[in-house]
């Protein structure tokens, strides 16, 4: 006969991950190793516990070494760190490795793989160009094309891979489409339900940011666009992106930024119901007083997580 004590049959308590208090990497700490690990050891000091790192910005560069094609090798690579190397420093640190990366607005991997580009209805080998948004030429990244959803697939899973604890997805958006592009673009970017477009490029367990005003002011359209379908964003975290500069006081907001915060977040749980919100501040609008309350404001609202950017 044998016994069995209950220290063999009780598993140990799960290890809760811990609360996130995220700071922004900037791109000048991403030189050497020498630069970021200067960084992390004064965030995790002044007492974050996650740093978020621009892997891909909106202009289609990549910040680190990439092994994904067609990037590799290409002009669209300004890092010399691995991702690997960037998540090593930051856990040395004590700090958990959260990656950024803009996936539509892409004029860089436009013009490495121009596959993934929109296309002139009558020319289908021509690209469309945005003229609109800069006053230069500019390449999108159009969701409806796999090639599209190839790169960023590839590029997210290469970065968790690396050790990266969560994907921040920027930039799920259309571009400002004008009239007079009706002309050159199918009618199916025009139509009401093209939303369904950009779900193809978000990915299972990714975290999408959307503007706070985009959600409360401009109707659910730009970055939020992408929250229409209520059902499909449940199992992906929603980081709200508050703005000071959009919600003024003579817009019936509070001027207080701790206030500010609740109002915004209470206003967006009701727009997004069964969505999972956190939400992010951007530092340069705030001081570091506003900051601190409005960190403990989102803390006694239920939010264990709170992004700085």
């Amino acid at each position: 006969e044998t016994t069995t004590s209950a220290a063999e049959t009780t598993a140990p308590p799960p290890v809760e991950a811990p609360d996130i208090h995220a700071v922004s990497v900037p791109v000048s700490a991403l030189q050497n190793s020498a630069s970021l690990s200067a960084f992390a050891s004064k965030a995790a000091s002044d007492g974050y516990t996650a740093a978020t790192v621009t892997m891909k910005n909106s202009s289609g560069y990549l910040f680190y070494n990439t092994d994904v094609s067609p990037a590799k090798d290409s002009d669209a690579v300004l890092g010399m760190l691995t991702a690997s190397e960037i998540c090593g420093i930051l856990k040395q640190n004590g700090l958990v490795p959260l990656a950024e990366i803009s996936v539509l607005s892409d004029n860089k991997g436009g013009e490495i793989n121009g596959g993934m580009c929109y296309k002139i209805v009558d020319e289908p080998t021509v690209s469309w160009l945005d003229y609109f948004s800069t006053g230069e030429p500019m390449r999108w990244s159009d969701p409806s094309n796999e090639e599209t959803v190839v790169y960023n697939k590839a590029i997210t899973d290469e970065l968790t891979a690396a050790g990266f604890e969560k994907i921040i997805q920027t930039d799920i958006i259309f571009p400002p489409f004008q009239e007079y592009d009706r002309e050159y673009i199918a009618s199916g970017y025009f139509s009401a339900d093209r939303y369904k477009m950009l779900e193809n490029v978000v990915f299972d367990n990714t975290a999408v940011c959307v503007d706070a005003k985009d959600i409360l002011i401009n109707s659910m359209s730009g970055t939020a666009e992408v929250l229409k379908n209520k059902t499909k964003l449940t199992q992906n975290e929603i980081i709200i992106k508050i703005d000071r500069g959009a919600f003024t006081a003579e817009g019936g907001f509070p001027a207080d930024a701790a206030a500010l915060l609740e109002d915004i977040m209470a206003q967006c749980e009701v727009k997004c119901m069964g969505m999972e919100l956190v939400p992010m501040i951007e530092k340069a609008d705030f001081s570091p007083d506003e900051i601190k309350a409005m960190h403990s404001a989102a803390e006694n609202a239920g939010y264990n997580d709170f992004y700085i950017r």
